[in-house]
């Protein structure tokens, strides 16, 4: 693929980016009950850094957000799913740095004297240099420091999630004692009954929600069109 080629790509791809940026940006603050449904819909949620109305202030303002208040207020699976983005953003920095700096002057200044490479991409590329030249080395070292780089950021990273992990089940949440039950038998698909059967076992009862097969619920309704 040559020069033209990539930019006939890049541009279209580019353009639609930006216009889906503009209508998210367009529709986040008409849409609340889209983007923020929790804040929305919850109003004890307002605890929730609020971001600017400005149609990029939200950008600086969500880049504040500290790690904590992502975890109080969203929990740890967001907090799981930004640091994968972190560490993916932290790898392409790290590997386009090794390609910029080093590879790229590197192929570009060499010949490979086995194949005429006339496409202007495979110039910057490893197939302008000759087997069992001295700059395959610069490849060789890529290879193991982009794979050290990443090795270790994936330890240091799970690291420090396995330790908030832990601080997550040791506070007094109510998702870390909470436990769902399915199946229950014909004779406790009743919340009262429920309740008593869970009360001969030792510990406290916070609360219990008893959620009905939708099949069911689709079925008395029709049963209940039908006889009116």
């Amino acid at each position: 693929m040559g020069v033209v080629e990539f930019v006939t790509v890049l541009i279209p791809s580019a353009i639609i980016g930006v216009v889906w940026s503009l209508v998210f940006c367009c529709m986040r603050k008409r849409k609340p009950e889209i983007y923020t449904p929790k804040i929305h819909i919850d109003e004890e949620r307002n605890e929730i850094p609020a971001l600017s109305d400005g149609f990029l202030g939200w950008i600086p303002d969500l880049l504040r957000i500290r790690e904590y208040e992502v975890f109080d207020h969203s929990g740890l699976d967001a907090v799981v799913y930004l640091r994968a983005l972190k560490m993916c953003f932290q790898i392409f920095v790290v590997s386009a740095t090794y390609l910029w700096v080093i590879l790229i002057p590197v192929y570009a200044t060499s010949q490979n004297n086995d194949k005429d490479v006339k496409d202007e991409l495979e110039l910057l590329s490893l197939a302008n240099v000759n087997g069992g030249s001295k700059r395959l080395w610069a490849s060789f070292v890529g290879v193991y420091f982009v794979t050290g780089v990443v090795c270790s950021l994936i330890y240091k990273h799970y690291s420090e999630l396995a330790e908030m992990a832990i601080e997550h089940r040791l506070e007094e949440r109510v998702e870390n004692y909470s436990a769902m039950i399915s199946e229950l038998p014909d004779d406790l698909q009743d919340t009262e009954l429920l309740r008593d059967y869970f009360s001969q076992y030792p510990g406290d009862l916070s609360s219990l929600v008893l959620c009905e097969n939708v099949q069911t619920i689709d079925r008395k309704k029709r049963n209940e069109l039908q006889k009116n």
